[in-house]
């Protein structure tokens, strides 16, 4: 064996501490950077419970991974405090290893953007809470002879014309209107449920002219959720009150007289309601024509109206093919109703379906010409006859024409309970309607049945040919419990006819 001088030993020996230095070395860099703050990756909390393979040279079997928060220095966030800075590390002596770092001046490596992204601290967001409703306005403006569109609108301060108004107010305001003579006006914005836009005469207000297109004094179109209240309307080019393309609108105790077309009129406005309004002196057609369809649900209402002296019917619907829509009004209620003495036809009913006519007086019209008192037919050329209707209680008096006539396909209507004065009684051109013979009452005679029909009281006469002797239902339908007064009928034995008269007080045991 050959043997070693001492000079190369000393390197052998050299060459051995130097390796070792550099594996000490090694391990202290890692230690020393598992204990230091640098912004490292998310690490995962699984715990690695499998050995690693035995790797060549000194095999140490490395400590199993311990989970551990992903940034211990971070505090927790709460729903309230913003997240804080990182909390430096504690400090720590100086191992060996950072002293040969700082030796050999190791300087950790840069950032970089993943590692940022892992560290950067997340800025809460405090929830966004749901805006509070807007406070609901129910504004009331005013209108006035004295006003000047200037103004506020304000009581003290009112405007001048109706149409600054109807510019200005929105869902849930009133328009009050002082009296006085005025130009009508064009709504220009809709209501809303629970909401309308009120329009209301505050005194005797009349409406002489306007600067509308059509030129209807009064015209809502193209809005929602309106009521048109207490106004009179006179000498109008065309309608007193016109109601275009409009939903959901109230036509409440206003006077229409002496209007050239209609004196109320509407197209393709379901849910309209027309309520306690006097119709009367159009020169050339209806008191009130409610007219065309486009909505499966029109259902209008023509409740206590009076309409009297018009060129044409007091009361004409029309769901009229010819202007587009499906050309049937549906769900129609017309009660309470005095419709007299028209140059026509009492009520016109025209394309109607699925309708109730109860609690009306009607008498004297067709002073010129007309088919009926109540006239249910078809519009020329369009195939949607009257069907499904209700003719309940209604005191029909007709001297000139027909109380009742159903004709061009009218079909499958209900009548009962109606009393019918004068030559004529039901005419059914058809024949394939549900008539009840018992208790619809014809007679020629008014003084059999009423207190004074000379003097238009149509009042019945107690124990008359029309007390009691009416039906609760017929077909399946079911009478008005209330009369035309609003007096309750009596439960088992209704009278026939508008008018019910109060059951005698029961007989006392002496």
């Amino acid at each position: 064996m050959r043997k070693l001088d001492r000079d190369t030993l000393n390197g052998y020996v050299c060459a051995v501490k130097i390796v070792i230095w550099m594996l000490l070395a090694a391990l202290a860099i890692s230690q020393s950077a598992a204990q230091t703050n640098l912004p490292v990756p998310p690490q995962s909390m699984v715990t690695n419970t499998v050995p690693p393979p035995p790797l060549p040279g000194i095999n140490i079997p490395p400590a199993p991974l311990v989970p551990r928060p992903l940034d211990p220095y971070l505090l927790p966030m709460t729903n309230r405090t913003p997240r804080p800075k990182a909390i430096p590390p504690p400090s720590m002596p100086v191992s060996g290893g950072e002293l040969i770092r700082q030796q050999m001046r190791l300087q950790p490596p840069p950032p970089t953007a993943a590692s940022l992204a892992a560290t950067q601290a997340v800025t809460y967001v405090e929830p966004r809470l749901p805006a509070p409703p807007p406070a609901v306005s129910n504004r009331v403006f005013h209108v006035a002879m004295n006003g000047d569109d200037k103004n506020d609108g304000s009581q003290e301060s009112p405007w001048r014309t109706l149409q600054k108004a109807a510019n200005t107010a929105e869902a849930g305001d009133t328009v009050l209107v002082a009296k006085g003579a005025y130009d009508g006006f064009q709504t220009k914005h809709s209501g809303k449920p629970g909401r309308p836009i009120t329009f209301k005469a505050d005194g005797k207000v009349i409406i002489v002219s306007n600067n509308n297109n059509p030129p209807d004094h009064i015209l809502v179109r193209g809005t929602d959720w309106i009521v048109i209240e207490g106004f009179t309307l006179r000498y109008a080019p065309r309608a007193g009150i016109g109601v275009l393309d409009s939903s959901d609108v109230i036509i409440r105790d206003n006077v229409c007289v002496s209007n050239q077309v209609w004196g109320i009129f509407s197209g393709f406005a379901p849910r309209i309601q027309v309520l306690n309004n006097k119709a009367f002196g159009s020169k050339e057609q209806h008191g009130i024509y409610i007219s065309n369809s486009r909505d499966p649900s029109d259902n209008p209402v023509l409740r206590g109206n009076e309409c009297f002296e018009n060129a044409a019917s007091g009361i004409q619907l029309n769901g009229d093919c010819n202007m587009g829509g499906d050309g049937i009004i549906n769900g129609a209620l017309l009660e309470n109703n005095i419709v007299r003495d028209n140059d026509s036809k009492g009520m016109s009913l025209i394309s109607i379906e699925g309708s109730l006519i109860r609690n009306n007086l009607i008498y004297n019209n067709g002073r010129v010409s007309g088919a009926g008192g109540i006239h249910l037919t078809d519009q020329l050329g369009c195939g949607n006859p009257s069907r499904r209707n209700t003719i309940v209680n209604n005191t029909i008096l007709e001297p000139r024409i027909v109380p009742i006539r159903l004709s061009d396909g009218a079909r499958d209507n209900i009548l009962f309970n109606n009393l019918l004065i004068g030559p004529h009684g039901i005419v059914d051109e058809v024949g394939d309607n549900a008539i009840d013979t018992e208790s619809n009452l014809h007679t020629d005679k008014p003084s059999d049945v009423f207190i004074a029909a000379d003097t238009l009281d149509f009042h019945l006469q107690i124990n008359g040919p029309a007390c009691y002797r009416g039906r609760t239902a017929y077909s399946e339908h079911q009478a008005p419990t209330r009369d035309f007064e609003g007096r309750p009928r009596p439960p088992t034995a209704p009278s026939i006819g508008a008018y019910d008269v109060e059951l005698p007080p029961p007989a006392t045991k002496p």
